[in-house]
């Protein structure tokens, strides 16, 4: 276990006489430089100050539990500095284990608690002094735990003696995202009092917070604002754009522990940050057609919504591979797929200069320019980054340090780089935007509501509350529209001599729409009756009224006259057939009105003996649904025109409304 994989030249095979002048070179070069090259560490200053253990250090590639022991005989080990990766001395690729070792001589007041400081560590560590352990950062395998972003860490070497101070470091395997120059110690260790050193970790954090007060305080009042935009949501869930919008703001908190020291393991880190990346992605495409107002182009709103899913899909896959422990398999397996599913997501990041370019052909105010323009910016900063640092261990690229990553300038302490200001202006344009389009819609919703009352108001009209008495009938009637307003309608015109018309019909379409043509049609009922009082020839005029005035909809219609002698004369316009006790009126089938301006249409009379009973009724009662699927159908609806009206509509209505339920029932009583 003792072979090394490289040999300084001082312990290179030779004469007896050439390694005895090597020693002494060694020797004398090592008594006048101990302070910044020995491998035995001089700890006689140590006392409320700190010594720099920046010498040379031992250094083994391999694993072997004797090289804890004190007393193990490492001269012929590879001699390191402890201040940068061991990639960057030789060691290209080196992964799993490596052992560092140094020699520590006593300080000057040997009641003295010594501790290390360790500024950082690739991937985790075992610390050891004089064979015992001490300490450590993360766990090696066999179940390894190392972090995204390494932090500083100590150890306690317990009262001030001369010792050996051994580190075990583990290096894991190489992902798409590695750095250039990776594994082992990456800062000078210092030595000194318990006290010093934990000053000095606190120190670490107290600057690292001054640094980065607005990084972590953007975060979290994104994720606030986040919070309300989900409560909107949840309020009016048509809204999906408030959905991007939470997504999208809640984004940088879930990104703080990518760049904050020791914050998360590697595994869960790794494996969530591209997911992350790519919801974020698709949420802010998804939240720029909305506010660019681009969804009348449906090619661009198509292959959007495919790239969002691809964009998040293929993420999801690159962070569900941290759900096996590659230290435990192939890393180079692991290197192929991590590549393979993260370039397809790197190339796609550039779909929202595609949305960008749609938006900037279109005329824009002021605000959708700005907007543009800050996601244009923004989009082409994150895939320039990504590009260079996801490539960087292979190509080399450095234009991200250069430029991109130095502070532009400083804001209370903390440096904000060129996509950090991108970035938050990017969030203002989306909030801002965002206020106006539900400040709009609000508006908008605001004006259909007034336009809804108004319609209620005309429908109120034009349904009665209440319904003139008819001699020799007892009559009840239902109206329950399935929304604030609805397309059915019912009249019950009184005549001279005795007579009544009672009419019922439903129109196409639902809302709003449906309501303005009930008016027009109930206007021209009344018109019409004025010179004509018969059923067929008052249908026969209402097609020719309506044709060409329903945008391409129509309406159904049955009109009957009721004459002295319970004599009832029907004609039928393409609607439901009355039920005549418990069984089906069949009346003559004829068009719906609106459809030929010259069709006609065919009269039925009828003598109705003592308690018959007829009920006229609209397609909502057949169609109510409930939530399994089955209809109410024409079945319920023979057994239920034995029943007041009210309680008809009731039954339906309990079942499952989906359409306008209106009902008429009529008893003759004489």
């Amino acid at each position: 276990m003792d072979s090394v994989s490289k040999k300084p030249d001082s312990c290179a095979p030779g004469s007896r006489l050439i390694r005895s002048f090597g020693h002494l070179f060694c020797l004398l070069f090592c008594l006048s430089f101990s302070s910044v090259f020995a491998q035995t560490a001089d700890l006689a200053s140590v006392g409320q100050a700190t010594v720099p253990l920046n010498g040379t250090w031992y250094f083994h590639p391999g694993d072997d539990p004797l090289w804890a022991n004190p007393g193990f005989n490492d001269s012929r080990w590879e001699l390191i500095h402890a201040d940068r990766p061991w990639e960057a001395q030789g060691h290209y690729g080196l992964q799993g284990f490596a052992w560092y070792r140094l020699h520590l001589n006593s300080p000057a007041n040997p009641a003295l608690p010594l501790a290390v400081y360790f500024p950082a560590v690739d991937s985790s560590c075992e610390v050891f002094w004089n064979g015992r352990p001490a300490g450590g950062y993360g766990r090696v395998p066999p179940q390894p735990t190392w972090f995204l972003t390494s932090s500083p860490f100590t150890v306690s070497l317990g009262t001030a003696q001369p010792g050996v101070l051994a580190v075990r470091v583990w290096k894991a395997p190489i992902a798409f995202a590695n750095q250039p120059a990776e594994g082992g110690l990456l800062g000078t260790p210092l030595a000194g009092s318990a006290d010093a050193i934990h000053s000095l970790f606190g120190e670490f954090w107290g600057t690292w917070l001054r640094a980065n007060f607005l990084t972590l305080a953007i975060p979290f009042l994104s994720a606030l604002l986040s919070v309300f935009a989900f409560l909107f949501w949840l309020r009016d869930r048509s809204r999906l754009l408030l959905l991007w919008l939470t997504i999208a703001l809640i984004y940088p908190l879930l990104m703080l522990p990518t760049f904050t020291p020791g914050s998360i393991s590697f595994r869960l880190g790794y494996g969530l940050i591209a997911p992350v990346i790519g919801a974020n992605d698709a949420a802010i495409w998804l939240l720029l057609l909305d506010l660019l107002d681009l969804h009348d182009f449906p090619a661009l709103v198509r292959w959007t919504r495919i790239a969002a899913f691809l964009e998040f899909f293929i993420d999801l896959l690159d962070g569900s591979l941290q759900l096996i422990d590659w230290s435990q398999h192939s890393s180079s397996l692991f290197l192929t797929l991590d590549v393979s599913l993260t370039i397809l997501p790197i190339a796609l990041e550039l779909w929202g200069v595609v949305i960008v370019i749609a938006a900037l052909r279109r005329k824009l105010d002021a605000p959708r320019w700005f907007l543009a323009i800050t996601a244009l910016l923004a989009e082409l900063l994150q895939a320039a980054d990504d590009y260079g640092t996801l490539g960087t261990r292979w190509t080399h690229f450095t234009y991200q340090e250069l430029y991109l990553r130095p502070p532009i300038f400083s804001l209370f302490g903390t440096g904000l780089t060129l996509r950090t200001i991108v970035n938050t202006l990017l969030l203002a344009a989306i909030l801002f935007m965002v206020w106006r389009y539900i400040t709009e819609q609000t508006r908008q919703r605001n004006d259909l509501e007034r336009e809804l009352r108004s319609a209620r108001e005309v429908q109120r009209v034009l349904i009665p509350d209440s319904v003139p008495p008819i001699a020799g009938y007892s009559l009840s009637t239902a109206y329950l529209p399935a929304r604030e307003v609805g397309g059915d309608f019912f009249q019950i015109i009184p005549l001279d001599k005795d007579a009544s018309l009672v009419i019922i019909g439903d129109v196409s379409g639902k809302g709003l729409q449906a309501a303005m043509t009930v008016s027009l049609l109930v206007g021209a009922i009344h018109s019409t009756i004025e010179t004509t009082t018969e059923p067929a020839q008052i249908l026969a005029a209402l097609t020719r009224r309506l044709y060409g005035r329903l945008a391409h909809g129509f309406a159904t219609c049955v009109i009957l006259r009721l004459g002295p002698g319970n004599c009832v004369t029907a004609a039928n316009a393409g609607h439901l057939p009355p039920i005549l006790n418990g069984q089906e009126w069949e009346l003559p089938p004829a068009l719906p009105l609106g459809l030929d301006p010259d069709a006609t249409y065919d009269e039925v009379t009828l003598h109705l003996p003592a308690n018959s009973r007829l009920m006229l009724y609209t397609d909502g009662i057949l169609e109510a649904r409930r939530q399994d699927g089955e209809l109410f159908g024409f079945e319920r609806t023979l057994a239920a025109a034995s029943l007041p009206a009210a309680e008809a509509a009731s039954l339906a209505q309990t079942f499952g409304q989906d359409d306008d339920i209106t009902i008429l029932t009529l008893a003759a009583i004489s």
